[in-house]
């Protein structure tokens, strides 16, 4: 989702916009009780397994890219959800220990190792703060 509101960011392609904005629903409609989601969406909170927090904060990157596209009651729909997924992080899934290594735990790199930290996972929730802040396009 992120990658293809960030396709449409810069080539302006309505089909980029279009698969976003589905994948988006996608990914709305299968988000558990906490929102921050299972590393597949086979499973819920009914079939529950590994979180991935990661999948998370790329979604709410994505989600305010796509927002500026968007009118205005869908993007202040985006926007929201986004500030909710990111309190999600970070009341469940914020590490508050500066001796530990990553800010996110329970990040997916293989599903055999199970939880951990990611550089990616982290960089998108910083991202995320940062466009919640005020920045319009922080990195990318």
């Amino acid at each position: 989702m992120t990658g293809f509101a960030l396709a449409y960011t810069y080539t302006k392609e309505p089909r980029f916009l279009e698969v976003s904005r589905k994948a988006a629903e996608v990914f709305l409609q299968n988000l558990p009780a906490d929102f921050v989601p299972y590393w597949d969406f086979t499973f819920n909170d009914h079939i529950p397994d590994i979180r991935d927090s990661s999948a998370a904060s790329i979604f709410t990157c994505g989600l305010l890219e796509l927002a500026q596209y968007a009118d205005n009651a869908e993007a202040a729909r985006d926007r929201a959800a986004a500030r909710t997924i990111v309190r999600s992080l970070y009341d469940h899934y914020f590490l508050h220990d500066p001796d530990r290594a990553g800010v996110l735990t329970d990040a997916i790199y293989h599903r055999d190792t199970g939880a951990t930290c990611v550089i990616w996972g982290d960089y998108f929730f910083y991202e995320t703060l940062l466009r919640l802040l005020g920045g319009d396009k922080c990195f990318w």
